[in-house]
C-alpha cells in the first residue's frame, strides 16, 4: 500500500509483476473520500487479466511490466491508460479506460490478494510518480 496524495497533473505506476499458481490479485488506486472512489483498477483471476470489457491471459511465473496512467483534477478525462508487457510479445495497450465518476486524486494505491488458499506473487521495481500541470515531477 502506497499514499501518494497527488491531487492534480499527471500521476503514472509502472512495476514488474510475477504471478504464481491461484493468485487473485486486485490492483487499485483510490481517492480519500468517505466511502471511497476508485480511480485505475484492475484484477488477476485465474491467470487472467481483467480490466473494463477486456481480458489478457498471463504467463505464470514470468516478470510482466505494467504501466498505469491517468489525469487527476481538473486534468482527469474520466478514464486512464495501461499498458502491459509480456515478455515475448508486443506491448498489450488498454485506453481510454474508464474510471468511478468523480475519482480526481491518487490518496492510496494498493496490490490486494484475493486469493482464498495458498498463492504467491512478487511485486518488484515499483515507481510512483506525478507531473503537476507546472510540468516538474513528483515521485517516489
Amino acid at each position: 500500500m502506497f499514499a501518494p496524495r497527488h491531487r492534480e497533473g499527471l500521476s503514472q505506476c509502472s512495476f514488474d509483476l510475477r504471478i504464481g499458481p491461484g493468485v487473485e490479485l486486485q490492483q487499485e488506486w483510490r481517492d480519500n473520500a468517505s466511502p471511497y472512489l476508485t480511480g485505475p483498477s484492475f484484477v488477476i483471476s485465474g491467470g487472467v487479466l481483467r480490466v473494463a470489457d477486456k481480458t489478457l491471459p498471463l504467463p505464470q511465473d514470468q516478470w510482466i511490466h505494467f504501466e498505469i496512467k491517468a489525469g487527476l483534477g481538473e486534468q482527469s478525462a474520466g478514464t486512464w491508460d495501461m499498458t502491459v508487457q509480456v515478455p515475448g510479445e508486443p506491448a498489450h495497450r488498454f485506453t481510454a479506460l474508464p474510471h468511478q465518476a468523480g475519482w480526481k486524486s491518487l490518496d492510496w494505491l494498493g496490490f490486494i490478494s484475493n486469493a482464498e488458499g495458498p498463492a504467491v506473487f512478487h511485486l518488484d521495481n515499483v515507481n510512483i510518480h506525478n507531473r503537476p500541470p507546472d510540468g516538474k515531477t513528483n515521485g517516489f
